[in-house]
């Protein structure tokens, strides 16, 4: 189907919504895989971004392997961001090279149903490996046709690890290493941790600013953060 045929379709299909009086938006989107043709596609318009932005969500070689890195840097450099779509698929992916490759300037997705374990326990496992060290961008839904979406199980499953990280991380820290400004260790690990761990602490601090006064009082910890 053309892109053409899509946006009317999708048109057509956002009026039935209108008319059945759902109120949601939508917003059209392609999931575009990646080969040498995706350059020319995207500069002749083959193919669409998500909501005519520059943002792509791209998907790659789940059998074999794909030179991620090499798309990644030609779109940027065409002025796109590039979404790597279900990075648990691609076996010869590690956390350490998403961490390169959003460093580049790419996003990363995961799917709900590799979150809630319906992939394997291995699978999942690193999936929140990379939720832990800031790697994932979006947790999404898989649908295409009719399937589950289990975002409402994903999304429990996220914020059950986020605070148990969170909570593991500072209390290493103010364990191990004295609140005082002198200290270079100290200095060395907020720094690992503001590039690894940056979705994290923001949930950690925001947390913190809701419920503060039921907390010991560690103000100083927070703010080194910033």
């Amino acid at each position: 189907i053309s892109l053409s045929e899509l946006q009317e379709k999708f048109s057509n299909f956002k009026n039935l919504v209108k008319e059945n009086g759902l109120n949601v938006q939508l917003f059209l989107g392609q999931e575009i895989y990646c080969d040498n043709s995706i350059y020319e596609n995207l500069k002749n318009g083959v193919v669409g971004t998500l909501n005519g932005t520059k943002y792509i969500l791209v998907e790659f070689n789940v059998f074999g392997s794909a030179p991620i890195a090499e798309y990644v840097y030609n779109l940027i450099e065409m002025g796109y961001t590039p979404i790597i779509a279900h990075f648990e698929r691609y076996s010869y992916l590690d956390v350490e090279t998403l961490i390169d490759l959003k460093q580049m300037g790419a996003l990363v997705q995961a799917n709900a149903e590799a979150v809630i374990g319906k992939y394997g326990k291995t699978t999942q496992n690193y999936i929140l490996e990379g939720i832990a060290k800031g790697v994932v961008d979006f947790v999404a839904g898989d649908i295409h046709t009719k399937r589950q979406t289990h975002l409402e199980k994903a999304y429990k499953i996220v914020s059950k690890n986020k605070v148990r990280y969170l909570i593991f991380f500072l209390i290493l820290i103010l364990l191990i290493f004295p609140l005082n400004d002198d200290n270079p260790q100290q200095t060395l690990l907020f720094r690992d941790l503001q590039s690894h761990y940056k979705l994290l602490i923001h949930c950690v601090l925001n947390f913190y600013l809701r419920h503060k006064e039921k907390m010991f009082p560690f103000h100083s910890l927070l703010l080194l953060f910033y």
